[in-house]
């Protein structure tokens, strides 16, 4: 093997065979910077990297840093795959809308139904296929709510057809069934999808802080960002914070293709016209490599942001932060039936619980902390007792074992914890009595871990925004780690869901929060 350096316009990638267990150090991908780098990718006290280097491989080009494949193929496979990847999503919804149309043909068939009522459902439950295509494109997460709700108004037309005597009930009854099967197929297709999608092969363009924080935000390797492309810089191939990296436009769509990327992400900026995004993306055309613009609206959810015209431009319309009052009395009205429910229902099992923590050690079995709720409000919230009496005067002797994050204090073997409590903690049912503060509306089933007064008090501007809705038994921080998690991150979980909550994404936290206390995910 040897190395030779050689100037970016003379690049070609060349997919040479290989396997990762032959060679792994030719399997590189995207981390964050090492200690003493800075987001430029260049060491505080050193010179800009050097240009990077190219191995010879059995008389193949390797750029260090790319992902040839990793098995033996012949051409023509290989040409066959290139011509069918711009193709992926429409041949997967075309055989969905096949075998939507022949299950619901066949049950208008069996129950000898073929009134309007069955027709109009059959046609909604293939739109709603043809409508899932962006889902299947997309590189984000999977989202079923919108299909079952436009398969719902489907059956409402159907539903009003019926009403109005132009279809009979037996009619009605195809109609539902043809929308069960078309639910059935839909939802199965894009989990599928879900769960063997591999992470989004990423090429970033922009400026080099661009390039950087984008290989920084997605080092957890929910995203791999395989290459980068400088706008309105000349030189040579180089590595930005481990992302090999060219410069200039004109080669980002012969690169992309290269890397085998999935996107390609341009992060406006200085030298980073609309023109030249335009003409990108012309040069993308079907190589099956889409394109997507990132920045201002990054930590906005997909469900507030929509495109739309103004004048002859096209602008990006970001939906308010703040529900209507519709949804949050929705919510509120959710909250208090839901919990007062669940309340019901856990009172035997609160009174073995309180009986046996009364058992276990001396002391009142409900523990009552004062906590910060919506708007600054105090109150009081109720849990069973986990720790010993005096656990709040021993915590000024343990404050230098903290093994929490940011404000919190949280040590994975708290001496103050009673044997009663380690298992109450890890199961989560120490947290059970809150049910009574969300039936008195002072806390949600879904939102912000509640804060103590004296950690509000340290809140900067940012963090106090997590006051802006009611705190909650679950959130998304804790189906995402809990304790086990930095305080950086545990506010940027709350953050998200202040700006972003929906009622449909509370049922999939609540969802999630019964994996998370099942396997006692960062629960000490």
């Amino acid at each position: 093997m040897t190395d030779q350096t050689i100037d970016v316009g003379a690049i070609r990638p060349v997919a040479a065979v290989w396997s990762p267990e032959k060679d792994p150090e030719l399997e590189r991908r995207a981390s964050p910077p090492p200690p003493g780098w800075d987001v430029f990718g260049t060491p505080a006290d050193a010179p800009a990297p050097p240009a990077a280097t190219v191995s010879v491989l059995n008389q193949h080009l390797v750029i260090d840093g790319s992902e040839p494949w990793s098995f033996k193929t012949s051409e023509a496979a290989r040409r066959t795959w290139a011509a069918l990847r711009p193709h992926r999503a429409a041949l997967w919804v075309l055989i969905e809308c096949l075998t939507v149309a022949v299950a619901g043909i066949l049950s208008m068939r069996l129950l000898d139904a073929f009134g309007p009522a069955p027709w109009v459902a059959l046609g909604g439950a293939l739109y709603v296929v043809v409508q899932t295509r962006s889902q299947l494109h997309s590189t984000g997460s999977t989202d079923v709510f919108p299909v079952l709700r436009s398969l719902t108004l489907a059956f409402a037309a159907a539903a009003a057809l019926s009403a109005l005597d132009l279809s009979s009930q037996a009619e009605l009854a195809a109609a539902g069934w043809v929308l069960v099967v078309a639910a059935v197929v839909i939802v199965c297709t894009l989990l599928l999808r879900r769960s063997t999608r591999r992470p989004a092969r990423v090429v970033v363009v922009g400026d080099r802080a661009a390039i950087g924080r984008a290989a920084m935000r997605w080092a957890d390797g929910s995203v791999h960002v395989i290459g980068g492309v400088l706008a309105g810089e000349e030189g040579r191939l180089q590595s930005i914070v481990g992302v090999p990296t060219v410069t200039g436009l004109e080669h980002a769509a012969d690169w992309a293709r290269g890397r085998r990327a999935d996107l390609v992400v341009v992060v406006p900026g200085h030298g980073l016209t609309g023109p030249q995004a335009r003409a990108l993306a012309w040069s993308l055309e079907g190589s099956g490599i889409r394109m997507a613009v990132d920045d201002l609206v990054a930590d906005a959810a997909p469900h507030r942001v929509r495109a739309r015209r103004l004048g002859p431009a096209t602008i990006i319309e970001v939906a308010p932060t703040r529900p209507g009052a519709v949804t949050r009395v929705a919510k509120s009205c959710i909250d208090r039936v839901v919990g007062a429910a669940l309340l019901a229902l856990a009172t035997p099992a609160l009174s073995v619980l309180a009986l046996v923590v009364r058992i276990d050690s001396r002391g009142p079995a409900l523990f009552k902390q004062v906590r910060v709720g919506r708007d600054g409000r105090p109150f009081t919230m109720y849990k069973l007792r986990t720790m010993e009496v005096d656990a709040e005067r021993r915590l000024v002797t343990l404050r230098d074992q903290n093994e929490g994050a940011g404000l919190l204090f949280k040590m994975q073997d708290d001496p103050r914890v009673t044997r009663f409590g380690k298992l109450l903690r890890r199961t989560s049912l120490d947290e059970l009595p809150q049910l009574i503060n969300v039936v008195k509306g002072e806390m949600s089933l879904v939102g912000p871990r509640p804060g103590l007064p004296c950690e509000v008090a340290e809140y900067d501007e940012v963090e106090l925004r997590r006051l802006a809705v009611k705190p909650g038994m679950t959130g998304l921080w804790q189906v995402s780690g809990r304790s086990s998690l930095d305080w950086e991150t545990s506010i940027a979980l709350d953050l998200h869901y202040v700006d972003n909550w929906r009622l449909a994404d509370d049922l999939v936290i609540g969802l999630r929060t019964v994996g998370a206390v099942v396997g006692a995910r960062g629960a000490f």
